[in-house]
């Protein structure tokens, strides 16, 4: 009994942030409760679930990516003959319980490598739950959180203090084979299977392994007219510059929170890299600063840079360096 109260005690801020997730959506919108699907809900995953073809049941892409989770649960409720009036509830329930689930890892005792205060690791994940619109939660969109955790998950597995993932770390693969944006993690997953310890590195390598399917599905994808890349006449130069240009700005906005409406493009670019060049200096320079915050700040850059890289270079005419996308700050899709 003390065990299980042990056990208990130890996931009970993990629980917190499912029932917190649970609450936020309620009050953030009707959209749970309404017999209606959001986007791709209806038009790709319920669509195709009810397909008498299995090759479309379960090998469908969405806008030239395949997204496993999503494939998996729409699959798992049409088995289960779910009502159709009753699948958006469904479906939508599953995305906020899963939203809360990923955001709430965090609280988890194994991040006390990363941040000791569970306190602290508590509230990181009420923020970030927090600050993220509705449609980001939606069952279309709620893989966006995975993005953090796996990073975080990466950076635990480099301090080399534990000997072996957390059985739940085998989500890990599934979620970078959920959107395209995980691609921004594959550096530092291969850094990850290079030097972390054997148990851990047979993660990293699943994990590797499907996000090189997910590109392979991508190409081909574009090869075929879906999910294809601008190829106006944009010199390779100029993209560059966007890349640098809409990442330094949006991690000034990012750093500024609210406070970044209102000031140029060039006050939020020289902000981000004010940012940046000291995030850096204390990954290379300081002292003070712990291996595990030097590890967490250089795979958050790098996840940001790598993401607008993939913006600005294949999708140019949507992220131009006019800083048209500065009119908007918001936090996931953006990276």
């Amino acid at each position: 009994m003390t065990r299980f109260l042990k056990k208990l005690q130890s996931i009970a801020p993990f629980l917190s942030i499912i029932g917190l997730s649970i609450v936020h959506a309620l009050l953030l919108n009707p959209w749970v409760f309404a017999s209606e699907m959001w986007a791709e809900m209806a038009t790709n995953y319920y669509a195709f679930s009810e397909s008498h073809s299995w090759a479309i049941k379960t090998l469908s892409l969405d806008s030239g990516y395949y997204p496993l989770p999503m494939r998996a649960i729409s699959l798992g409720v049409s088995l289960f003959n779910v009502p159709s009036q009753t699948i958006p509830l469904v479906y939508n329930l599953i995305a906020v319980v899963l939203t809360g689930s990923i955001v709430g890892l965090f609280t988890l005792p194994i991040f006390r490598h990363m941040v000791q205060s569970d306190w602290l690791r508590w509230l990181t994940s009420v923020v970030i739950l927090i600050i993220c619109d509705w449609e980001t939660r939606t069952f279309i969109n709620f893989p966006y959180f995975g993005i953090w955790i796996c990073g975080m998950l990466i950076t635990v597995s480099l301090l080399k203090k534990t000997d072996a993932p957390p059985r739940w770390g085998w989500v890990f693969p599934i979620l970078m084979m959920s959107k395209p944006h995980y691609l921004a993690l594959m550096p530092a997953t291969i850094i990850a299977a290079i030097k972390t310890k054997t148990k851990w590195r047979w993660l990293m390598i699943s994990s590797i392994a499907l996000q090189v399917i997910q590109c392979v599905v991508i190409a081909i994808s574009a090869s075929n007219g879906v999910m294809r890349p601008v190829t106006e006449a944009t010199p390779f130069l100029v993209k560059i510059k966007a890349l640098f240009w809409h990442a330094l700005g949006y991690i000034g906005a990012f750093g500024l929170g609210p406070r970044w409406q209102g000031l140029s493009p060039v006050a939020l670019v020289i902000i981000g890299l004010i940012i940046t060049g000291g995030s850096l200096g204390a990954i290379l320079y300081s002292k003070r600063a712990s291996r595990a915050a030097k590890t967490m700040i250089g795979i958050g850059l790098s996840i940001v840079i790598l993401t607008f890289a993939m913006n600005t270079i294949l999708l140019s005419h949507q992220w131009p360096i006019n800083a048209t996308q500065f009119t908007r700050i918001e936090l996931y899709r953006s990276c």
